[in-house]
C-alpha cells in the first residue's frame, strides 16, 4: 500500500500531460495504484482514479482560461489542455505540444467521437 493521498497521484499524472507526454489514463492509474493510500483506493478504484483524471485535465482548461492576459486577442474558440488521441479517449497529448498533424489527429478523432455519440443517440 501506498502512502500518497489520491489526489496527489492525480496531479502528478496530470502533470505529466501537461509536461508534453502522452499517457493512456487507464494504464497510468494501474502504474500509480501501489503508490495510493488505503484510504485513496478504498475511495477511488481504477475507475475512479481515470475519471479524476478526465476532471483535472478538464479544469486545467477553465484555470487557464481565467489566467489569460486580457491584452492577448481572443480567440473564437476553445482549447482543451489535453487532448484525446484514440477514440476511447484513454491516451491523453497536451494540446501545446501538438504539430500539425497531432490536430489534424485530433480533430478526426473527435469528429469519430461525435458521430459515434449520435449514432448511439438515435439508438437510444
Amino acid at each position: 500500500m501506498g502512502i500518497m493521498r489520491l489526489n496527489d497521484v492525480v496531479a502528478e499524472i496530470v502533470g505529466d500531460v501537461i509536461a508534453g507526454r502522452a499517457i493512456n489514463k487507464r494504464q497510468a492509474a494501474v502504474d500509480r495504484w501501489d503508490d495510493i493510500d488505503p484510504d485513496g483506493q478504498y475511495l477511488a478504484g481504477i475507475d475512479g482514479v481515470v475519471g479524476r483524471i478526465d476532471g483535472r485535465a478538464r479544469a486545467l482548461r477553465v484555470r487557464a482560461e481565467k489566467a489569460a492576459d486580457a491584452a492577448q486577442a481572443q480567440l473564437p474558440f476553445h482549447l482543451p489542455a489535453a487532448v484525446a488521441m484514440d477514440l476511447e479517449g484513454a491516451t491523453l497529448v497536451a494540446t501545446r505540444t501538438l504539430s500539425r498533424e497531432g490536430f489534424e489527429r485530433a480533430i478526426e478523432i473527435r469528429r469519430q467521437q461525435i458521430a459515434h455519440d449520435r449514432r448511439a443517440l438515435r439508438e437510444w
